[in-house]
Order: C-alpha cells, then sequence, then structure tokens
C-alpha cells in the first residue's frame, strides 16, 4: 500500500493586516498562486494545504484551493490587525499543522513565527537587515548612554534569529545576497540554505490594450510630463536622500518630476514632505499613495525609469515588476536589486548622486539607450516567474520532509 503524501502547511495568516500591501505579502500570494499553477507536477509526491486565517479559540482556515484562498485573504488586507495576528500565530499555528496533519510548516515570514514547533519547519529568510545595520535598526548609538539598551536590543534579536533558522529544517534565502547574510552572521550551515528568487504573475504586466496605459495614468493624476517612478517604503536603507539628490542632479538637464506609489503612515509623509523640500525637488514630487495592482504596471510603463537606490534589500519586488512592465531600473550596488536586475539594470553606488543623476537624465533624453534596457529588462523578468518560483520551493519541501517520509 502506498505511504500517504506528507503534508505541508504554508502559512498565510499574514496576507490580511498590512503585511499584505508590501513585498512580503505579495510574496506569500504570489507563492500559493504559482503552487496552484504547478500542482500537476508535484500533487503526486505532496499535499500542500495553506492557513490564512487564525482565531481564538482555536478556529483555522485550511485550505488547499490555494489560489482561491490568497485571493481572498488579500481582497481583505488591513482588515486584520498585524500585532494582533502576530500574537495568534505565535498561539495557534501549532495547532493549525496539527490539524491538517502536516509534515512541515513553512513560515513565509519570519517575524512572529512560533520558536517551538512539534513538524520541521522550512522558515523564508527575505533578509536580516537589523543584524547587517544594527545601529539604524535596533535602538540608538552604542557608543552613547543608550549603549546598554542598543547591545540588549541586538542580543535579544540575534538571539531569536539564531533560534529560528538554525533550528528550521530547510532555509529559503530569496537572494544570495540574504544567502551570504545568514551565513556570515548567523553561522547557518550552508547546506541547509537554498536560494529560491521571488517570482511575480509576469503576465499582469504584459502590454495593455491601446490607450489603456495613459488613462489608467489619468486617473492617478500622472500627466504626460516625463517622470522617475519610485515604489515602496521609506526606511532609512530605502535612501530617500540619495534618491531626491538624484532626482534633483537630473533636473539639471532634463525637467522630470518624482512619482511615489506605496503606502505610507502620516508621519512618513511628513518626513517625505520635508526631505524633499531640503532636496530643492518638492514641487516635483508626486505621492500617490497605494496604487492598485491593476494600475501598476502602467504607471512604471510610463515612466523614464524606476530609481531604486536602496542600500540593502532581501531581493525588490519593484525591480522585477518594473522589469516586465518595460520600465529601465537604476539599482544600488551591493543591495540585491543588482543581482536581480543583472545586466538589465544600471548599476550605480547608492549614495552617488551624481552618476544616479546623469543616468536619469540620460534615459530621459536618449530613446535608444532606455529602448536597450527595457528590452534587457523584459528578457531579465522572464527568470522570475512565480512557476519558478513554486518549483524552487517544492523541491525544499521535499528535502524537509525526506527524512521522514
Amino acid at each position: 500500500m502506498p505511504s500517504p503524501r506528507p503534508v505541508v502547511l504554508v502559512d498565510a495568516t499574514l496576507l490580511r493586516t498590512v503585511t499584505g500591501f508590501y513585498g512580503m505579502g505579495r510574496f506569500a500570494y504570489d507563492l500559493l498562486h504559482g503552487l496552484e499553477q504547478t500542482r500537476a507536477e508535484w500533487e503526486g509526491r505532496l499535499r500542500v494545504a495553506t492557513v490564512t486565517h487564525l482565531r481564538l479559540p482555536a478556529r483555522f482556515e485550511i485550505r488547499e484551493d490555494l489560489a482561491a484562498a490568497a485571493d481572498e485573504a488579500i481582497a481583505e488586507r488591513g482588515s486584520v490587525d498585524y500585532h494582533a495576528a502576530l500574537a495568534r500565530r505565535r498561539l495557534l499555528l501549532g495547532a493549525a499543522a496539527r490539524s491538517a496533519g502536516a509534515g512541515v510548516v513553512h513560515m513565509t515570514q519570519e517575524a512572529g513565527s512560533p520558536l517551538v514547533l512539534r513538524v520541521p519547519r522550512i522558515a523564508t529568510c527575505h533578509d536580516i537587515i537589523p543584524l547587517v545595520y544594527p545601529r539604524r535598526y535596533l535602538g540608538g548609538d552604542p557608543d552613547a548612554l543608550l549603549a546598554l539598551t542598543w547591545r540588549a536590543e541586538y542580543a535579544k534579536r540575534l538571539g531569536k534569529d539564531l533560534r529560528r533558522y538554525r533550528r528550521a529544517a530547510r532555509v529559503v534565502a530569496i537572494s544570495d545576497r540574504s544567502r551570504r547574510d545568514l551565513i556570515d552572521l548567523l553561522h547557518v550551515d550552508p547546506a541547509r540554505i537554498d536560494v529560491v528568487h521571488n517570482g511575480v504573475d509576469l503576465s499582469r504586466f504584459a502590454d495593455p490594450p491601446a490607450g489603456d496605459d495613459e488613462a489608467r495614468r489619468a486617473r492617478l493624476g500622472v500627466g504626460r510630463r516625463p517622470y522617475v517612478v519610485y515604489v515602496g517604503a521609506c526606511d532609512w536603507r530605502k535612501n530617500l536622500t540619495g534618491l531626491f539628490s538624484a532626482v534633483h542632479r537630473a533636473r539639471r538637464e532634463v525637467d522630470l518630476d518624482l512619482v511615489w506609489a506605496g503606502r505610507l503612515e502620516p508621519y512618513e509623509a511628513v518626513r517625505i514632505e520635508r526631505e524633499a523640500r531640503e532636496a530643492g525637488i518638492r514641487p516635483n514630487l508626486r505621492r500617490l499613495g497605494f496604487v492598485a495592482d491593476a494600475d501598476l504596471p502602467a504607471l512604471y510603463r510610463g515612466a523614464v525609469a524606476h530609481a531604486f537606490l536602496s542600500r540593502l534589500e532581501g531581493f525588490g519586488l519593484t525591480v522585477v515588476e518594473a522589469m516586465a512592465s518595460g520600465c529601465p531600473v537604476v539599482v544600488g550596488r551591493g543591495s540585491a536589486t543588482d543581482e536581480i536586475a543583472g545586466d538589465a539594470g544600471v548599476i550605480v553606488d547608492p549614495d552617488d548622486a551624481e552618476t544616479a543623476g546623469s543616468t536619469l537624465a540620460r534615459l530621459c533624453r536618449d530613446p535608444d539607450e532606455r529602448a536597450r534596457r527595457i528590452a534587457l529588462g523584459r528578457d531579465r523578468a522572464r527568470h522570475f516567474d512565480r512557476a519558478r518560483m513554486a518549483r524552487g520551493y517544492v523541491e525544499s519541501y521535499l528535502r524537509a520532509v525526506a527524512p521522514v517520509r
């Protein structure tokens, strides 16, 4: 009698929180769709289910219709309090795994994951940026009076990540840069790390019917003036100073705006406005807030370039989105986005505003160079299809369950 297929439970419980608006939410959503898309390739070897909601008392939404579950959860993003969801995750995920009969649990996001599970786990490591830049992200300057507090926060985060990733049956890094950080900072055994790049629904970024792009941009309030697009958040590593300075430098040669798409808290918007004024580009900054999935490709396609001068990313999902849409990308060297963009991107020192700005100006003035970068980007984006991502995770699932099969 054939042995039962091992069950993998994919944790997608944070999709209904604000995470659904950001890259990690998009990753979980696309992974579930990619797994559904490739079901015929793995269903003879595995059963894959997902949990999208945890409620007290112990009530779970465990589903095997992966794409439908993802669609329903992301349609409600922002409806569940993030911190409450983390607390329920710590408390109830183990019980959900037992209810599903899971042989392995895939933690799609590390924050708030239970440190103890009775089944093997796969942990996706998006990044360990707070450990790379602890002074910026873990509370103060170690040379100041708060040195003890800072060191305590660093030790706390280090201890959690050591346990989380060392106890995992497999760790999946979303880029080679994240893999190196896991090895160098947490000393995770390289043999337990798989690198699986994130993937997107490339069909979503295909060319639209004639006239559709312009209408969508008009509804967003974006006219025909040349613009550089930035999509994302605004914490320190995103390098607002470098981005604003590069746009200011480009404006010495060409007349262009900076269009910013992304969900921001009110205090973040105030800081952005202030820094834009200080950089001398406030009249040329257009903040759109969160842009719906259906409109984002049109925003990319109308841009001179996607400027993403981050100092460090785990991956850089918007770089793939831009390339797939036919938008040249200008990215920071050593940030992981250069790994993703490859030869298709223009790679600059993230703090070299002179080079970044002159690059943006050239892409605005030189249609042949822009067309060349667009063609390279579309070709490069094909490496980041969500079906390919799903296949990589299936291989990790099989490695994780192999000892208990």
